[in-house]
């Protein structure tokens, strides 16, 4: 009984995959593109962290030494308020570029945190924020 179940699924998934993709409603193609709009404008707040470096003067003023390789930034808009967006805190070598979860070395960020360092005991950020991670 099992074997002929087993063989009835596989022949079912046969039978599906021969098929190919199904072909694309419209009204749920324009479903989607609206939700996807919604979603666009929903007003999140910042990540905590990043709302701080915000509010204390932005990456201009603030010294971050932690062990975030990425951070959203505050940018003025065309329509006047403003936008985050997403920056990376270290770089990445051309060939990494690929995707947002690729691994930074711990030498590229910990040599970050030393620059960062720096232009606050030079005086050329007037706040430091240094976390467990730095």
């Amino acid at each position: 009984l099992e074997r002929n179940t087993h063989r009835a699924t596989v022949d079912y998934n046969e039978q599906i995959r021969r098929r190919g993709p199904p072909t694309p409603m419209p009204e749920l193609l324009a479903v989607r593109e609206r939700l996807l709009r919604a979603v666009e404008n929903i007003p999140l707040p910042p990540a905590p962290l990043d709302d701080l470096i915000d509010r204390l003067g932005g990456v201009e003023d603030v010294a971050e030494m932690t062990g975030r390789s990425c951070r959203i930034l505050r940018r003025p808009s065309s329509t006047g308020g403003s936008r985050f967006g997403f920056v990376r805190r270290v770089s990445v070598p051309k060939e990494n570029r690929k995707g947002l979860s690729l691994p930074v070395s711990e030498e590229e960020a910990d040599r970050l945190n030393i620059v960062e360092k720096k232009k606050f005991m030079d005086g050329r950020k007037r706040v430091a924020i240094i976390s467990d991670a730095a």
